[in-house]
Parts: C-alpha cells; sequence; structure tokens
C-alpha cells in the first residue's frame, strides 16, 4: 500500500479531494526541498491540457494533476540533482538530450501508470495544434 492509500492512513471515507489535496501538499513540500538545495530554477509545473500537447506532453502527464515539474540543471548538477530527488522519493527522468524537450530534468510523484485512481485527470479532448507560418 502506498503512504495515500486510506486503509494505510486511516481515512478509509476521506473524500478524494482530500486525499488529493495531501498529495499536492507532499509533492510541493518534496519540490521546496529541492529548491532549497539550490535547485530553483524550476521551468514547469502544472499545465493544461493544451499547452502540455503544445509542448508534446504525453497525454496522461501528471503535469496535468500537478504531480510533475520540470527543473532546468547544469549538465555538473545532473547527478546531484538526481540523488537528491530520489532521496524526495521522486522518479527522475533526464530530459536533458531528448530533442524538442529543452535542457531539464523531469521529476513526479508516480512512477508512471501508477497514479492513483482517485487523481483529477481532465476529460479528454480532441486538441489540434495549428502551426504558425
Amino acid at each position: 500500500m502506498a503512504w495515500w492509500d486510506p486503509e494505510e492512513s486511516g481515512g478509509g471515507g476521506m473524500p478524494d479531494w482530500v486525499k488529493w489535496s495531501k498529495v499536492l501538499s507532499t509533492f510541493t513540500a518534496k519540490i521546496a526541498a529541492l529548491q532549497g538545495l539550490g535547485y530553483t530554477n524550476l521551468s514547469s509545473r502544472r499545465r493544461d491540457a493544451l499547452v502540455n500537447a503544445r509542448v508534446g506532453g504525453d497525454p496522461r502527464s501528471q503535469h496535468l494533476i500537478g504531480t510533475a515539474a520540470d527543473f532546468v540543471v547544469r549538465p555538473d548538477q545532473v547527478s546531484a540533482f538526481t540523488v537528491a530527488a530520489r532521496k524526495q522519493g521522486l522518479v527522475v527522468v533526464n530530459e536533458m538530450n531528448r530533442p524538442g524537450h529543452g535542457a531539464h530534468m523531469h521529476v513526479q510523484m508516480f512512477p508512471k501508470g501508477q497514479t492513483p485512481s482517485f487523481a483529477p485527470f481532465p476529460k479528454p479532448m480532441a486538441i489540434q495544434i495549428q502551426e504558425t507560418p
């Protein structure tokens, strides 16, 4: 069981919005801890579906629900950042060399595909991005 599981936390009848507020406050504290270590260049956190599509984000990205963040990190800081983020219990994805995404480190609260069922993902919608000439 995970820390936010109502059976484990003693909150079996806890409404989803209360559980989700605990998730967000925990994630915010983890991000603040990284910023306290000097990793202050936060380039993205929560974004809406349109912005997510525009930047090539996954339709089930945790950025859509506020449990993902991107940090611009110098190449010589990647290892230390990775260790610090993992100590916070975050999932780390190195996107320093990913084409079209800019040099950054992505962190998220949950492993891919393991987001809680009560996560407030927006309803899927058809989004078409028009390129400007």
